[in-house]
């Protein structure tokens, strides 16, 4: 009886996350809608040749971090505010959630988001020498044996003292 009563807690908690998630996109569908059609009623307005249910919809980059270089920026800042500690890709992405005030739908949404814009940013920035990689990458071969590599941790390879840097490294 205790299984079925905790299974039935859990089953109520997702139940009210979902539903509190569906609530909030149908305000940010409607949102997004009444910007669409209120855009399609201008461009109509101002030239009538140009068929605004023709315009092909766009997910550029542009806005989303700021300006251009913002996301690199952020993740030298996370990097470089734990010096001299090193810090995970974990930790550095609850940064960026914070920062830029990022929600995910649903966990497999950040967990690609972590491999395809930090992991990638991360890399870029360790083969420019601008962070060190503390851990050791596993080749693929041994990723595939167990399913997943060591953890990932990051260090900056030049660094202004910071409070948590001991007095006798200032």
């Amino acid at each position: 009886m205790k299984g079925l009563v905790e299974t039935r807690a859990r089953a109520d908690a997702e139940s009210n996350r979902l539903s509190h998630l569906i609530e909030s996109l149908t305000l940010k569908l409607t949102k997004t809608q009444d910007e669409r059609d209120s855009c399609d009623h201008l461009i109509a307005s101002l030239n009538n040749q140009i068929q605004p249910g023709q315009i092909e919809p766009i997910n550029a980059w542009q806005g989303r971090y700021g300006k251009r270089g913002a996301f690199r920026q952020a993740i030298l800042k996370a990097i470089t505010l734990a010096y001299p500690h090193p810090i995970s890709t974990t930790e550095i992405a609850q940064y960026l959630q914070a920062t830029f005030n990022l929600i995910f739908a649903i966990p497999s949404q950040r967990k690609i988001w972590v491999h395809n814009s930090i992991n990638t940013r991360l890399r870029e920035l360790a083969n420019s020498k601008s962070i060190q990689r503390i851990h050791d990458p596993l080749p693929i071969s041994a990723k595939q044996a167990s399913g997943y590599g060591f953890p990932q941790t990051w260090r900056p390879l030049t660094c202004r003292p910071s409070l948590h840097t001991p007095a006798s490294l200032r």
